[in-house]
């Protein structure tokens, strides 16, 4: 891949984190990055293909998040909120994902990354979060609560302070739901 694609590819994954699939523009992307806009159509055929090379860029990062999580979180407070932050422009991406799930190829982006990262998770934030359990149940607690916290994220509000109110908030919610499941066992 070429410096200039790699450039185009960058700067149009922020975009979409920033601002939604539906506001990807080729000419604010040239514009901002001072490439000619025609440059776009010789590395990418459309705008089309050009999402799908951000899609499978946002798939390399969950690696790397995946990675991360793995190798460098002792708990998930306060190791997870840091990945988080330093995350940001990629959990931005896939909240868009999430907004826009109508979307076949960005439901089955969405449903790839977070197995991915919810892989390298779920035991740290079960751990931390005193909660045993069959992980099916886990799963499906933590898939609910992080779906409830994209639907609260916001590039203003991704920060250590928000993401740990947050955290506090869903934990709540997460008691009662796990207290609701030991009364119907």
């Amino acid at each position: 891949m070429s410096e200039t694609s790699e450039h185009w590819i960058e700067t149009g994954y922020k975009h979409f984190a920033l601002y939604g699939p539906q506001n990807i523009s080729i000419e604010k992307i040239a514009e901002e990055t001072g490439l000619a806009r025609t440059s776009f159509y010789y590395y990418f055929v459309d705008l089309k293909s050009f999402i799908d090379e951000l899609l499978n860029k946002h798939l390399y990062f969950a690696e790397n998040l995946k990675n991360d999580i793995l190798n460098s979180c002792q708990n998930y407070i306060p190791d997870y909120i840091r990945l988080i932050e330093k995350y940001k422009i990629q959990i931005l991406f896939n909240k868009r994902l999430a907004d826009n799930k109508s979307n076949p190829k960005y439901l089955l982006t969405f449903n790839h990354v977070n197995n991915i990262v919810d892989y390298a998770s779920l035991d740290l934030w079960a751990e931390s979060f005193g909660i045993k359990g069959d992980r099916n149940f886990l799963m499906a607690v933590y898939s609910l609560l992080r779906d409830s916290y994209y639907t609260r994220i916001s590039v203003d509000n991704l920060n250590y302070d928000s993401i740990l109110k947050n955290i506090d908030e869903l934990r709540e919610i997460m008691s009662g739901i796990i207290s609701g499941h030991r009364s119907l066992e």
